[in-house]
């Protein structure tokens, strides 16, 4: 059936509360300039409720007929129920670049009004159906918070709704707030399941399990001072921003207390000789680098920094001043060659280098670039 354009009167025509997506000042007025030159090109789209007339479609360009002070509205009158009203008025403004928020608005007017997620989804665009059926499930429980978010946060927040309390964080928290505030929760559930694998293994073990309320109980229960002779105790830690747990032995009967052990000490012996042979090398690198076999290299390291840093600040609009780089490279040689001599002080603890630098110097980790720099570069 070809669908029939009437003219209504504007003032009989109303806003649809259940719009999802702000009416800017900016849209309007460009609409109203286009409207005055040529007229209302596409009509709106409206259905009766009693006399008056709801928007279902078209909210800026009845604000554009408004601003330019006309007495009527060209418009669609659709007899549409509310599901299908909320899908049209949502397909509808996929014309028009939106927002996370107004399209997770849109995607829950939707859901409200009894559309399945998988032909939400489908409507908005969205091919990951999951997040969208994950969406409902959380409009579900916590419909009161969730106007202002989007897909993706009440999709993440689904992943504690066994948890009422991190649940509620989630959904409560500052909308910049929200993937830390995720990351957190899920840090500090790991580290609960952790604790519990932990526990039983101690348990397993024949030990008491006892829980320190304060750091001077927990260092002399650390240290076994209450514990018989010859007993076996473990120490349960938790390290701050980590998602596991260790457990330290301590006491005679460790091999038996701890069937892990003789695993971890081959995995520990492993990780050891391989830190001393990259330790060896760097040792030999900075001899070489003493002996002055390597200053060619260093030179063309500085002006490949050089092309770099002029690449990076050329389009700076005057922010970096040239002698502002220069300054910059000529700490950075310096830096290197301290750090070569810092280094180069204790061959003892340079051997006992864990992965994140030297112990010795305070250029330590400055060393380390260079020669990771040199070997990107060809020359190592």
């Amino acid at each position: 059936m070809d669908e029939i354009i009437t003219q209504l009167s504007v003032g009989d025509v109303y806003e649809n509360p259940r719009h999802h997506r702000e009416v800017t000042d900016e849209a309007v007025d460009t609409l109203a300039a286009s409207i005055a030159v040529v007229g209302q090109v596409e009509p709106i789209t409206v259905f009766a409720d009693g006399e008056i007339y709801i928007v279902d479609s078209g909210h800026h360009r009845l604000a554009a007929i408004k601003q330019l002070g006309l007495a009527t509205i060209n418009a669609i009158v659709i007899d549409a129920d509310d599901k299908h009203s909320a899908e049209v008025m949502v397909a509808s403004n996929l014309h028009f670049p939106e927002t996370d928020i107004e399209r997770s608005r849109g995607t829950q007017l939707m859901l409200a009004t009894g559309v399945r997620p998988v032909d939400a989804a489908a409507i908005i665009g969205e091919r990951d159906t999951d997040k969208v059926e994950r969406a409902a499930r959380t409009l579900r429980k916590a419909s009161d918070y969730a106007e202002d978010m989007t897909l993706e946060r009440l999709s993440a927040a689904l992943d504690f709704e066994d948890d009422a309390e991190a649940f509620h964080r989630l959904l409560t928290c500052y909308d910049y707030e929200w993937r830390d505030e995720h990351a957190r929760l899920t840090r500090e559930r790991k580290v609960k399941e952790a604790t519990v694998r932990a526990e039983a293994i101690i348990a397993a073990a024949g030990c008491e399990l006892v829980t320190a309320r304060d750091y001077d109980t927990m260092r002399m229960l650390a240290r076994g001072e209450d514990a018989p002779e010859g007993a076996t105790w473990a120490l349960i830690s938790v390290y701050a921003h980590s998602s596991s747990v260790d457990i330290f032995w301590y006491g005679e009967h460790i091999a038996e207390a701890d069937p892990e052990k003789a695993a971890r000490e081959e995995r520990d012996a492993r990780i050891t000789s391989q830190l001393n042979v990259d330790a060896g090398r760097r040792i030999e690198f900075i001899r070489a680098y003493l002996a002055g076999e390597l200053p060619g290299a260093v030179n063309a390291l500085r002006d490949l920094a050089v092309a770099k840093w002029e690449e990076r600040y050329s389009a700076s609009s005057g922010k970096v001043k040239q002698h502002e780089v220069l300054n910059t490279l000529i700490g950075f040689h310096n830096r290197v060659y301290a750090a070569v001599l810092a280094s180069l002080e204790s061959e003892t603890n340079m051997a006992l280098a864990d992965s994140d630098g030297w112990y010795g110097g305070r250029y330590g980790q400055t060393a380390i670039d260079l020669i990771a720099a040199l070997a990107d570069c060809g020359y190592l």
